[in-house]
């Protein structure tokens, strides 16, 4: 997602196909472009480009309770009234459990929080977009 033209996705086909060839899995390509379009087609997705500043794959180095915390955030979306934290995730969750699934990265979404909150003085909120259903879980 993070190599994907916003917000349709033009070149996702050939992207996830060159992809999915150099790690060797040229079988899945049609699986990552299927999940790939639920994601961009998600409640949360549709639309945002337009209104808000959008950062893919934003590194960050964080303090956080005498650790250091490194690592890189999927999806950061910055409106005027917020800013929201998107993990991806490609977990197999039966529907209507996305939330329960959601809760066991609530550490890393806090960490990813925690390294924006440190960034840009906004508390903001976290999402995790299951990527085989396209449904959205508030983790904040």
């Amino acid at each position: 997602m993070d190599m994907v033209l916003l917000p349709e996705g033009e070149d996702l086909e050939q992207i996830a196909a060159a992809i999915c060839a150099e790690a060797g899995i040229a079988g899945a390509t049609n699986g990552v472009v299927e999940m790939a379009r639920l994601c961009l087609a998600s409640e949360l997705l549709r639309g945002r480009y337009e209104q808000s500043i959008v950062h893919r794959e934003v590194p960050f180095v964080t303090a956080h309770d005498g650790r250091v915390l490194i690592g890189r955030i999927d999806l950061l979306i910055r409106s005027n009234e917020d800013v929201i934290v998107v993990d991806y995730k490609t977990d197999s969750v039966e529907a209507d459990r996305e939330a329960g699934a959601a809760e066991s990265h609530r550490g890393q979404t806090d960490a990813y929080r925690h390294a924006v909150s440190e960034a840009t003085n906004a508390e903001g909120s976290a999402r995790v977009l299951f990527a085989r259903t396209g449904v959205v879980a508030d983790v904040s």
